[in-house]
């Protein structure tokens, strides 16, 4: 056995699709797939599916895994799927066959099911993030950005994709089919700008 890339510390993550037995199978794993070719290429490993409604991935610290899984949702939310998130700081082990196992594994797990949980506690249902090895403040804003990600519309979703990509307000309106203005508008109605930042200040 050897550890991966012989680094001591790594992210993994693990991802779950929210009710996806309630859903289009085939549309939800197809937008999936897009979403995650569409991901960048700074993960150690790629997020990528693996059984059933889960994909699994390694990345270098947190704040990148943290933008993946922001970028994957929004794009998964924007097409009227969900999907919730394990992430496990620790060692990833090579065990032969293309086989790993490691802390950073074991502690996703836990934060996957620990947020599965959560979220069926009143008050919680919006949160995805599940991060055992987080500080308190860091799984708090991490919360946080979920619960107001929760609350937006497809639309906004493809609207706030556009505006954490600095991509220019008539290319996204464009790329949306909808006005300048609309879209303009949909930035100040929901508060894109404050979620926007506190995101991006996750990712760093």
């Amino acid at each position: 056995m050897k550890r991966m890339k012989e680094r001591p510390e790594l992210v993994a993550v693990i991802g779950d699709l929210v009710n996806s037995r309630g859903s289009n199978r085939l549309a939800a794993h197809n937008t999936l797939k897009a979403a995650l070719a569409a991901l960048p290429s700074d993960a150690v490993m790629a997020l990528a599916p693996t059984v059933g409604d889960e994909i699994q991935g390694v990345f270098a610290t947190a704040g990148a895994a943290i933008r993946s899984t922001h970028l994957l949702r929004l794009t998964m939310l924007a097409h009227n799927c969900d999907i919730r998130f394990g992430l496990g700081l620790g060692d990833v082990v090579e065990i032969g066959d293309g086989i790993q196992d490691g802390s950073a594994w074991w502690h996703a797990r836990e934060g996957l099911n620990s947020i599965e949980e959560l979220a069926q506690t009143p008050g919680w249902a919006g949160v995805r993030t599940g991060f055992p090895d987080a500080e308190p403040t860091v799984l708090a804003s991490a919360q946080l950005i979920d619960a107001h990600i929760s609350a937006l519309r497809p639309g906004t979703c493809e609207t706030l994709l556009g505006l954490l990509a600095d991509e220019p307000n008539q290319d996204t309106a464009t790329r949306l089919g909808i006005s300048p203005s609309a879209n303009t508008q949909r930035v100040k109605s929901n508060n894109l700008r404050p979620l926007a930042q506190a995101m991006q200040a996750l990712w760093s």
